[in-house]
């Protein structure tokens, strides 16, 4: 049962909705939406003994995430095919609906889409969901829009679109509906659940979750598990690594993650404009008195780059592979001839390689991707042999979730990469990559500080917080909009903060990045502008992001409810100016800011519940914040 009060469902139940609605339908394929739902679903197929896994494998069906969706090179095979899409909660539902209209587009026959939770104020027909949706629908089509010859025309857009929200609304399924307050709680649940079980939650990149038997060879497909005696001795560090240790505070419960940070200066001085960072991510729980649950995920944090500097290091990287080989074909079709093969391309060629890979924005990102998997793993067989030397134990890369996330060729060509890394001087490879020119700040949107403040953990996250939920309420509701670079995260910061030197500045962002991704505050975001020639690499609110808030909002938050609930959302807005200028100064005559909320945090929920379009589902889905205030007037 969950712990978050007024929630009864549990991961039994989730489990089986699951096996319900896949033994309902007669499908080929099953989508799982990252990051939640695709991680909820492997949780509770993992807590009951593999039944989902076994119920696909007997009715032969294919199991694959979202990330893999927006990876493909080519959506031949999903033509003709009966897919379900499954995610855990829906708000809007403008994820759901853009794979839908995705999927049918490609052509698959018929397309499912199931939630099993959907919000009691859901409405299909607002202008903000309808706006969101129609911005989705056109990305799907957006070949057709920009056909030179026969371009699509604004009445048959308009037409196509009105047809596929009709038909999604009629297939939309759901196990229950659930209030805005009940769905914040379910999420905080599956947080703890995600802790709990040691859920790495990405899906892209090396998860070293296993250890490797030194007796008999074979692998031990349960979860990595060690002496905490011998996690201390990990932690100590070394010349080259050193453990950077993250705690978050969640209805009542510890969550335990960090990441080994690389130090070879050298190495950054010359990846500066290409790479931000190289770190071993991990996430741990404690489950006996003398061990704890580890896995670790080594990660290359890339900057954006120029397409040009995108497929050259990708041939570069991959030359001769079978992937390589395979995106070579994907160019070629493009193009309407042959341009590439799996050796790269010629110089007089990549004027058209260039063109021919603008025309499909998945493998801008699949290129992308794979090439942040294999330097990665790069890192993560250093950390592989640093682990051995220092408590003498050997653990590898578990490639059998890949085959739910990554193109078969391209985990074929990263298993035969990962074996010749082992063996040859790849630091000598990276350095012949190109360097990308540093990329230009985008969407800039603060001034300068007069004064600035000195970086801390509270006042980035908040700046993060403000920047990503201020742009994802915009009215336009394309990437570009709503996405912040990297590059622009950095240049923000630098305005409004002092940091002791670079170094400071890099940890600081890395421990940013790393404590609003895990638990799915910030999502990772991509994108290509075509006129630019850039491949933009950023952030976006992420599924949690207007949920798990922190820093003393507990003690904020009861005020904007009672205000909600004396008035109502119609007249929330209007009465919210006087109402917030009383709480100010209760709160200053009885000196919590600057006690219990510090005065940066009350200015930020100032401003953020101030929002004109505030609506009842942001206002209700922190309720789960009351459950610990409740807590300690008990005790």
């Amino acid at each position: 049962m969950l712990k978050i009060k007024n929630i009864y469902h549990t991961q039994g139940k989730i489990e089986e909705y699951l096996e319900k609605i896949i033994k309902e339908h007669e499908i080929d394929i099953i989508i799982n939406i990252t990051r939640k739902g695709y991680w909820v679903s492997e949780l509770v197929d993992c807590e009951s003994e593999r039944k989902i896994s076994r119920l696909l494998k007997e009715k032969k069906i294919r199991k694959i995430s979202d990330r893999y969706l927006m990876k493909c090179l080519n959506f031949k095979e999903f033509e003709g095919k009966r897919i379900l899409i499954f995610d855990d909660t829906m708000n809007n539902g403008s994820l759901l609906f853009f794979y839908y209209a995705l999927l049918k587009e490609k052509g698959a026959k018929e397309v499912i889409p199931c939630v099993y939770a959907l919000n009691t104020h859901y409405d299909s027909q607002s202008p903000e969901i309808v706006k969101s949706r129609r911005w989705g629908y056109e990305r799907t089509i957006r070949s057709k829009i920009q056909d030179e010859i026969q371009p699509v025309s604004e009445h048959e857009i308009e037409q196509g679109f009105q047809k596929c929200r009709k038909e999604f609304e009629k297939k939309l399924s759901c196990c229950i509906w659930m209030s805005p307050a009940e769905i914040g709680r379910l999420s905080v649940t599956e947080t703890l659940w995600f802790q709990k079980n040691v859920m790495p939650m990405v899906v892209d990149l090396p998860i070293y979750s296993r250890r490797k038997n030194p007796v008999s060879g074979k692998q031990d497909h349960e979860r990595l598990t060690i002496l905490k005696e011998e996690w201390e001795q990990l932690k100590k560090g070394n010349s080259i690594w050193k453990n950077e240790e993250c705690q978050m505070e969640l209805a009542g419960e510890t969550l335990y993650y960090g990441y080994f940070q690389y130090l070879n200066e050298s190495f950054y001085s010359k990846f500066g404009n290409l790479m931000f960072n190289f770190i071993v991510r991990y996430k741990y729980e404690p489950v006996e008195d003398d061990k704890i649950r580890i896995v670790f995920v080594p990660f290359a944090i890339l900057n954006s780059c120029k397409l040009k500097d995108l497929v050259w290091n990708f041939f570069y990287l991959f030359k001769n592979t079978e992937y390589a080989g395979y995106v070579a074909e994907e160019l070629n079709r493009k193009a309407g001839k042959k341009i590439a093969d799996a050796s790269g391309y010629k110089d007089e060629d990549k004027g058209d390689v260039l063109d021919a890979l603008k025309k499909n924005h998945n493998m801008c990102r699949a290129l992308y991707r794979g090439i942040i998997f294999d330097i990665s793993n790069y890192i993560g067989i250093l950390f592989q042999k640093y682990v051995e030397e220092k408590i003498q134990l050997e653990i590898e890369c578990n490639w059998q979730i890949m085959k739910e996330n990554l193109e078969e060729s391209l985990i074929c060509s990263l298993k035969e990469k990962y074996e010749s890394k082992q063996k040859e001087d790849y630091f000598s490879v990276l350095m012949g990559l190109h360097m990308s020119e540093k990329i230009t700040p985008r969407m800039e949107s603060m001034e300068e500080a007069a004064v600035k403040r000195k970086a801390t953990d509270e006042n980035l996250e908040l700046l993060l917080t403000q920047i990503v939920t201020e742009r994802k309420q915009k009215a336009e509701a394309a990437t570009a909009q709503v996405m912040i670079t990297l590059e622009s995260l950095c240049s923000e910061v630098q305005k409004q903060f002092v940091f002791e030197d670079k170094l400071e500045f890099r940890k600081r962002i890395t421990d940013l990045l790393l404590v609003m991704t895990e638990n799915s505050r910030l999502g990772n975001e991509i994108y290509v502008d075509d006129k630019a020639e850039i491949l933009y690499r950023g952030f976006r609110a992420g599924e949690n992001c207007e949920v798990l808030m922190r820093w003393g909002i507990q003690w904020f938050y009861p005020y904007i409810l009672a205000l909600y609930e004396k008035v109502g959302i119609e007249k929330y807005a209007e009465q919210y100016d006087a109402f917030m200028e009383k709480v100010e100064l209760e709160f200053r005559k009885q000196g919590y800011i600057g006690t219990i909320i510090s005065e940066a945090a009350f200015l930020f929920y100032k401003k953020y519940f101030s929002n004109k379009e505030m609506n009842t589902t942001q206002i209700l889905n922190k309720e789960y914040l009351l459950d610990a205030l409740d807590k300690q007037k008990k005790n």
